[in-house]
């Protein structure tokens, strides 16, 4: 139980000054012994996901492409070194296939173990329908969800997309992509929600659905998140104007837990944000500590028609903050394709994107994640002034998502050219949150590391349930240096202020 109770608790350390033998932000040497891992099913593959569970393993979620471009889900669950978990699946790989095409879009795992994925199904007729699954947490499909493991839900005529997907409280599932306008054909970004059972829930919405009508064909939804108040937001791009120009906006909505969109939020609902008056798209979304609601994705250069990634900071009224980068906007230049695929918040409010920089076409690019400061100032601290990137295969690389580890590592995921094919690929950078433990076993107690020096600190103490036990926390002095005695004795996840003696 000792060694158990001393995996399991993470801490995390706020407004310290901690002391890092490796520089947050390059490859983590532990992770597939190089910081890279890629896997290759013989054709063309993809990630489209990469979740953290709470016992650090890695799930990847995406697909597998034969020489006739017919798509296979898989889920690959990764142990914490970068290596497939053989416990999962087939050799740890889940594969599922129900129709002629199936897609993996995005995953989430719940707290008893298994996992809901969202993704593509297609039909006879090859038009695409909204696909939900769940998986137990051995890998194998779990029958009690929608019909036998899986729901199916078409909307229209032609294509319904599962782009995102989260999971509310109470379980149910949102899901955020486009559904096909079945009167001129256009894609209308759009909303939908299911019961935990993988039911549509008709409660929501217009019988579970919210859709924003478009003025012209190409308009999506690729990110969403819940706010802490029930309401949902998702962003993606919306095409403004009719003239078959693909001018995007950023797309922002944002709906109540009822599905009515929410009236307080920009134009009844809805925000466009025009960047640099071409194409300007956004791929992920994240809620700081305030609520604050952060965006990153790409704008288009005049003239050039070159990519910078771009990331957007709103006030939780959907307003551009004045205080982030430029009028609420940050810009990045560095190659020909910049493009930021995904967005997180660190718990200090530092902000992570995860996506791609370097050239576009089969021109040589590389994963790339950015770490910028709650203002828009880039994060010195992080990789090279902010930036940090990785060079995988021959060609290209392109990261389509990304997830934080407990200790601030940062994953990205997605895929890379071998020169013959494109295989599935993962990366790891180094993190600088600490979670250090040194075990005392001379009075069962537990020493908490690094040394506490900033004298306004708050330290959260996580430890599973299932090995929780009566116990304390103190500050302490331990060979001449500050630290916390934990005693497992009574122990829930309590966030714990330093008094002043411990500082």
């Amino acid at each position: 139980m000792t060694n158990k109770i001393i995996y399991l608790l993470i801490v995390f350390l706020f407004f310290a000054k901690i002391t890092t033998a490796q520089t947050a932000g390059t490859l983590d040497p532990t992770f597939s012994d190089d910081g890279q891992y890629t896997l290759n099913f013989g054709f063309t593959d993809n990630l489209n996901d990469v979740k953290v569970q709470d016992d650090q393993k890695i799930l990847l979620t995406g697909v597998a492409l034969n020489d006739s471009y017919t798509g296979v889900l898989k889920v690959i669950r990764l142990l914490p070194n970068g290596s497939l978990d053989t416990s999962f699946g087939i050799n740890g790989v889940f594969s599922f296939l129900t129709t002629t095409e199936t897609y993996g879009f995005e995953s989430y795992p719940l707290s008893n173990g298994k996992i809901i994925v969202a993704g593509l199904a297609a039909e006879t007729f090859g038009y695409y329908d909204i696909l939900l699954l769940r998986i137990n947490p051995d890998g194998t499909l779990d029958t009690s969800f929608g019909t036998n493991g899986s729901t199916v839900a078409n909307f229209s005529i032609r294509d319904d997309f599962a782009y995102a997907m989260t999971v509310q409280n109470d379980g149910k599932i949102v899901v955020a992509g486009t559904i096909t306008d079945t009167l001129n054909y256009y894609n209308n970004p759009s909303i939908v929600r299911f019961r935990a059972d993988g039911m549509l829930d008709t409660t929501f919405g217009n019988n579970g659905v919210v859709t924003v009508s478009g003025v012209d064909i190409d308009n999506e939804l690729t990110s969403i998140v819940v706010q802490n108040d029930g309401k949902i937001v998702a962003a993606g791009h919306y095409s403004d104007v009719f003239d078959g120009s693909m001018d995007f906006d950023v797309l922002l909505i944002r709906v109540d837990a009822n599905g009515t969109l929410d009236a307080t939020f920009g134009n009844n609902g809805v925000v466009k944000t025009a960047i640099n008056g071409g194409i300007d798209d956004s791929f992920g979304i994240a809620l700081d500590n305030n609520q604050n609601i952060v965006v990153a994705g790409f704008t288009t250069l005049p003239f050039t028609l070159t990519l910078d990634m771009v990331l957007l900071k709103y006030t939780p009224n959907g307003i551009l903050d004045p205080n982030f980068g430029t009028a609420g906007i940050v810009t990045f230049n560095n190659g020909d394709q910049d493009v930021g695929a995904d967005v997180k918040v660190q718990p200090d409010n530092k902000i992570v994107v995860g996506g791609t920089s370097g050239f576009g076409g089969q021109g040589p690019r590389d994963f790339a994640a950015w770490r910028y400061l709650p203002n828009g100032t880039p994060d010195n601290t992080f990789g090279t002034n902010g930036f940090a990137s990785a060079p995988i295969g021959i060609d290209f690389q392109d990261a389509n998502s990304m997830a934080l580890q407990a200790d601030g590592k940062v994953v990205l995921a997605g895929k890379s050219s071998n020169g013959t094919n494109i295989d599935m690929a993962v990366v790891r950078y180094l993190g600088d949150i600490a979670n250090a433990i040194n075990n005392t076993s001379t009075n069962n107690a537990y020493l908490i590391t690094p040394n506490i020096v900033s004298p306004s600190c708050l330290v959260t103490v996580h430890v599973s349930p299932k090995y929780a036990a009566n116990g304390t926390i103190k500050p302490c002095k331990y060979a001449g240096r500050n630290k916390f005695l934990l005693q497992p004795t009574h122990l829930t996840t309590t966030a714990y202020r330093l008094p002043s003696q411990a500082r």
